[in-house]
């Protein structure tokens, strides 16, 4: 139970857990404050409007500060963009920021409180309602949905150079999944303005390769109107069928 702070009870029958609805912007915040300074681990996982709160809103950062003070670690997920950079900027002091485009929704999870804050909220002001669970099942399937999120985020730094520069430094990653990657392959020679290489080491490649409509692609690529024609250059085994490509 948060004590002094007015909410909708949804004890659930015969359990010693709580679930409840925290009312009104100044009980959000105050229930946020309670949970944080108790925490030794914070998870914080928030839509772009969130930094500018978590940063104004003094009494969340001084959260954030005295949790660091106590050596206890906050991860926070957001979206960095050019109307919020300058407080993901100041929050990189104090957590440990991470960058994930298109975030809906809000929540807070410590190793014993799960809350999630509403969206909408006046200018100025906190969210004027709050969901707040300390029933276990709850507070570990939302530490496991920020893990996986906190892990398919990227730096913070990187994506604040990138909106400083207006010019992306490019991602390295590993793509396990063949329909992603034959995916991702096709839209690489679609955007090719000048010049496609293909690498095929094998007869086998070559044919993978014509049966998903790369050979079909690069040949239209290269009979393109005189001046935006691409050049189309590839290495590979040769044999009768390839030939008659």
């Amino acid at each position: 139970m948060i004590k002094g702070i007015p909410s909708i009870d949804l004890r659930i029958a015969g359990s010693s857990h709580n679930q409840q609805i925290i009312q009104g912007s100044d009980n959000v915040v105050d229930c946020l404050v309670q949970i944080t300074q108790k925490a030794h681990r914070i998870n914080i996982c928030v839509d772009n409007t969130r930094p500018l709160l978590d940063i104004e809103f003094k009494q969340i950062r001084d959260a954030f500060i005295d949790a660091k003070k106590r050596g206890v670690t906050v991860r926070y997920v957001t979206e960095i963009t050019k109307n919020n950079v300058s407080y993901c900027k100041e929050l990189m002091s104090v957590v440990e920021l991470r960058h994930l485009d298109g975030i809906k929704g809000n929540f807070y999870v410590t190793e014993h409180n799960y809350v999630a804050p509403s969206s909408f909220h006046e200018k100025g002001k906190f969210s004027e309602w709050m969901i707040y669970s300390d029933v276990k099942e709850i507070v570990e399937h939302q530490e496991y949905i920020f893990d996986n999120l906190w892990n398919t985020s990227t730096s913070a730094q990187r994506k604040t150079l990138e909106i400083q520069h207006g010019a992306s430094l490019g991602i390295t990653e590993i793509i396990d999944n063949p329909s992603r990657t034959q995916e991702l392959f096709i839209d690489l020679i679609k955007t090719a303005k000048s010049e496609v290489l293909l690498m095929l080491p094998t007869i086998n490649s070559f044919m993978r390769k014509n049966r998903i409509g790369v050979i079909q692609l690069v040949k239209e690529l290269s009979t393109k109107p005189e001046g935006r024609a691409i050049s189309i250059r590839i290495l590979s085994p040769i044999n009768n069928t390839i030939k008659k490509y």
